[in-house]
């Protein structure tokens, strides 16, 4: 059980860390350049955010707590936060 109390330790740190990685790197974007679609193939920067905060919910909730994840309790038929 230790081992496994450590191991737990280590990804909640790794996982704050590369939230806060992707907060600092948002930090600035306006509403203008989150909506902004690149030319090509590129993907505009508000989707790919939301893709990743999704998929922390689900991680996080859903398969870590074993709870529903928000996008299908509190934040179900939204489309934008609010």
């Amino acid at each position: 059980m230790p081992d496994q109390n450590a191991a737990i330790m280590v990804l909640r740190g790794q996982l704050k860390a590369a939230h806060d990685v992707l907060e600092n790197t948002m930090q600035d974007v306006t509403p203008e350049m989150a909506s902004w679609q690149p030319p090509g193939v590129a993907n505009a920067i508000g989707p790919n955010y939301a893709h990743v905060v999704v998929a922390e919910d689900a991680l996080l909730n859903g398969m870590g707590r074993g709870a529903p994840p928000l996008l299908a309790t509190s934040w179900a038929g939204k489309d934008r936060c609010e």
